[in-house]
Parts: C-alpha cells; sequence; structure tokens
C-alpha cells in the first residue's frame, strides 16, 4: 500500500473507530485528523521519500485522542520528523511502536531544530513502550542555518506529556523537553550520543531513567530550567558532568553512578550572563511589576534599574515573582509617581544556578562536584546530602552585597538576595557606611536565607547607610 490508499482509509474513518494495518507499507505524508482514531499496526511502514517539513512530519496528527500503536517505522533516507503531534493535538497516545535505522534530518529552511523521530507539540500527550534505535543524521552542524545536526529520539514542546519504558539504543538527545509538567519513568538509554535529557522545562519528573555509555552529558538543565525533580535512576560511564545552566530548584534524590570516565559527576555548564533591556513599564505598587519583554530571569534573581524617571525607582532589587514578559521586585512603588515609559534600564549579572539539592547519591568511584565562577553568584542556595561527592570550587570565596546591619549587639545583616551562609563561617564585610561596620566576623545564627547575624556589637554605631546600589558587600569563606 501507498500513501493514497492509507489516507484515504483514515479520512473515511468515523470518529473513535480502529483501523488494522497488516503487513509492509510505503509512504511520504500522511494525516490523521479524524479525532479519536486508533491505528494499529502489525507490521513496516517504510518512507520512500519526504516533501513534509520538519515541523509537520512524515506522519501528521492534527485531531484529539488519537492512538497509534504497534508499527515498525523503518528508515530509507527519510529527512525531517517521523511522526508529529501538531500543536492543538491533544490527549494522543503512541505506544509499542519501534522507530529504526531512521536517518532524522532537517535539511529544509527552518532554524528550530525541532526535529525528532516524534515531536509533541500539543498537549497530555503520552509516549509509552516505544524503541528508538539507530537513529542517525546525515547533516553536518550549521547546514541549512539549523542550530545543532543531532537526531532526537523525542522532542516535547507541548505541556503535561509523559513518556514511560522507552527504550533508547545509539541515539543522540534521547529527550529534548522545553513543555511543562512534563515526566518521564522507567527510560532505558544506551549508547547515547550528546545528552540524555536536555531540560528548558519547568515543573517536570524524571524517575527511575537508566544512562548506560552516554559520550556527553547525561542531564542537562539549562535555562529556564525550573522546579525538576530526578528521583532514582542510574548512570554508567559518562562522558562529560551533569550540568547546571543557570537553573532554579533542580532536586535530584537516590541516583546511582557507576563511571570512570569522568572526573566530575556534576558541575555549572556556564558562568553567568549580563542582562539588560529598556523597561517599558513599571506598575504603582506595593511590589513593583516590571514589563520587560522575554526577559528570561529566575525568581530570586538580583537586577539593577538605572535611569529611571522618577529617580526613585532606581536601585537594586530581587524577583520575587515572574511571568515570560514582566518580573515583580521587591521595590514598594506606591508612592512614587508615574513611570515615564521606557525611561529605565534594567540590567542583572544573571541569576546563576539557585537551589540546587543533591541528595542520596551514591557514585562507586570518587567523584566532584565542580563549580565555576562562585565569586559572581553561579550557584546560591546549593544542598549536599547523604552522598558520597566530595566539592571541588574554582575560588575560594563570593561576594554578595548587604542591604542592611542593625545597630545591635549581635549585628543582623540582610543581603538582598539568597546568600548560603552558614553558622560558624568567616565574613567580612567592605565598603560600608559607617567604617565601623567594616571588619572580619564570625557568623553567630542563621534567621532566614537572606538575613544572619555576626559577632559585632553594632548598637553604638550610626545607623548603616543603605546605598541605592548596595555598595557595601559580604565576602564568605567557602566550606
Amino acid at each position: 500500500y501507498q500513501t493514497n490508499a492509507i489516507q484515504a482509509l483514515i479520512d473515511a474513518a468515523d470518529p473513535y473507530s480502529v483501523i488494522y494495518l497488516i503487513g509492509k507499507f510505503a509512504y511520504t505524508a500522511l494525516t490523521i485528523n479524524v479525532e479519536g482514531l486508533r491505528v494499529v499496526i502489525d507490521g513496516v511502514l517504510k518512507q520512500y521519500s519526504s516533501t513534509a517539513s520538519d515541523s509537520t512530519g512524515f506522519i501528521s496528527i492534527t485531531a484529539d485522542y488519537v492512538s497509534i500503536e504497534g508499527g515498525q517505522f523503518d528508515g530509507n533516507t527519510t529527512t525531517g520528523s517521523i511522526i508529529s503531534i501538531d500543536d492543538g493535538a491533544d490527549y494522543v497516545t503512541i505506544k509499542h511502536a519501534l522507530f529504526t535505522n531512521l536517518d532524522v534530518d532537517d535539511n529544509l529552511t527552518s532554524s528550530s531544530g525541532n526535529y525528532a523521530a516524534i515531536v509533541v507539540s500539543g498537549d497530555f500527550a503520552r509516549i509509552d513502550n516505544c524503541t528508538f534505535k539507530n537513529l542517525t543524521n546525515s547533516q553536518t552542524p550549521g547546514n541549512s542555518g539549523k542550530n545543532d545536526s543531532f537526531p532526537r529520539g523525542m522532542t516535547v514542546l507541548g505541556d503535561d506529556c509523559t513518556s514511560s519504558d522507552c527504550v533508547f539504543k545509539t541515539v543522540a538527545n534521547p529527550h529534548t523537553v522545553t513543555g511543562s509538567r512534563f515526566q518521564s519513568f522507567d527510560a532505558y538509554m544506551k549508547d547515547v550520543s550528546d545528552n540524555g535529557y536536555y531540560m528548558l522545562c519547568s515543573d517536570a519528573v524524571v524517575q527511575n531513567a537508566s544512562i548506560i555509555d552516554c559520550t556527553d552529558e547525561p542531564f542537562v538543565f539549562g535555562a529556564p530550567a525550573e522546579n525538576i525533580r530526578v528521583i532514582g535512576g542510574y548512570i554508567k560511564n559518562h562522558g562529560n558532568a551533569i550540568s547546571f545552566d543557570r537553573a532554579t530548584d533542580i532536586n535530584i534524590d537516590g541516583l546511582s553512578v557507576n563511571s570512570t570516565a569522568c572526573a566530575h559527576l556534576f558541575k555549572t555548564r556556564s558562568t553567568n550572563t549580563t542582562h539588560g533591556q529598556t523597561i517599558t513599564a513599571i506598575t504603582q505598587a506595593s511590589e513593583a511589576v516590571v514589563t520587560e519583554t522575554a526577559h528570561g530571569l529566575a525568581v530570586g534573581a538580583e537586577v539593577t534599574i538605572t535611569g529611571a524617571t522618577p529617580s526613585g525607582y532606581n536601585g537594586t532589587y530581587n524577583v520575587t515573582a515572574k511571568t515570560d514578559d514582566t518580573i515583580t521586585i521587591d521595590l514598594d512603588s506606591s508612592s512614587l509617581g508615574a513611570y515615564t515609559a521606557s525611561s529605565g534600564t534594567l540590567t542583572s549579572e544573571g541569576q546563576g544556578c539557585r537551589n540546587i539539592r543533591i541528595r542520596n547519591v551514591t557514585a562507586k568511584v570518587s567523584c566532584l562536584f565542580q563549580v565555576t565562577d562562585f565569586t559572581t553568584g553561579t550557584v546560591r542556595d546549593f544542598l549536599l546530602e547523604n552522598s558520597n561527592i566530595q566539592h571541588e570550587y574554582n575560588t575560594n570565596s563570593r561576594s554578595v552585597r548587604v542591604k542592611n546591619i542593625t545597630q545591635a549587639s549581635n549585628a543582623e545583616v540582610e543581603t538582598p538576595s539568597v546568600n548560603n551562609i552558614t553558622v560558624g563561617m568567616t565574613v567580612t564585610i567592605a565598603g560600608a557606611t559607617p567604617s565601623g561596620y567594616n571588619g572580619e566576623y564570625t557568623v553567630q545564627t542563621v534567621v532566614n536565607t537572606k538575613k544572619f547575624t555576626i559577632d559585632l556589637d553594632s548598637s553604638s554605631l550610626a545607623e548603616f547607610v543603605e546605598a541605592s546600589n548596595y555598595d557595601s558587600t559580604v565576602t564568605a569563606d567557602l566550606p
């Protein structure tokens, strides 16, 4: 059978009916646009040419509640994606399918790079018990303006999608995820080139994944990865470390590692980046809302406003909430005059990595957590607990700005961002006004993530001067 016969069969089907395809089939592009259609395949589907784009795939699913069960998708010289679940096609299920010997290319004019055996743009999709084997890419890096040349098992762009019990053998980038609330259960990966999981998403869970013989990073948590949990799992022979790149609220618990190829198990992938854009609008509120399109900042990031009219908006603040195009900051602007549109500029050193929690990790060889460029705040609020992993820092101290110091027998120091200070640390305060606050002290208590007390009796000193840009700093020796 060829495309016209299969497509005619699909088009004639009733909603929520079943089509059985038994035998060997050759086709180009198919569209499944019948709601609830269940396609059961007992045989091989082989592509013999391509005119479809990488965004639509060879089999384009455009209706809700479609199910594809079984089938071997066997390659020839193919291009683009194999199955595409289009945006708006929700609750689609693909299970017990085999994708093998496919040349998953992106040879078209799109630079999106969203090419894979399966591309999921719809929401609530389920990919269960599928096997991806021998996925290659004949393209060279940068061909036709592409941003990478690696074939992917699945690219998940939609929200609330789930993958369970899938197997990946000889595949690059088995999982690339940007959609929110993705869940992956019991994946098995072997002979993986590039990354096992490339996570650019939020509110995701990866449970009991096995990643064996991965030439690069088993996990990459890249900006804007946020609130991701990795529970259990096994890694053997990885070529590069699990990497954090300006990620926030990452929790790894119960991972087992057996690898001698890489000296580092975890590392920060890059240092902070400078961020600066013109501010479109600022509200007058107890916590001001700043409008800046596609800002890419995380909650907890430290930002500075300059050049604003009125000048009362200028200063350094913490991000307390965000949307894609706005941030809420700890500035009470309710008594200020109306902000003059586009008068101010918002800058940030980059939020770095925040709230990284690594617990109960077992490494069968000596592994390190490497933190790069700690002085500029690449990692803040980091916990390593019940794990046989050592720390390795490229620098011995880091500095954060000081927002306030109280007048008390044990002065309380407040920083505008999470400081990761602990009791007993030696800290140095410099640049303060009055200068009597400057010096080296020992941390006595930790009040919260931004406040701690030191062995300085400041009760007789003049009131601490809070500069608009927090000129004074506190430097802490790392443990």
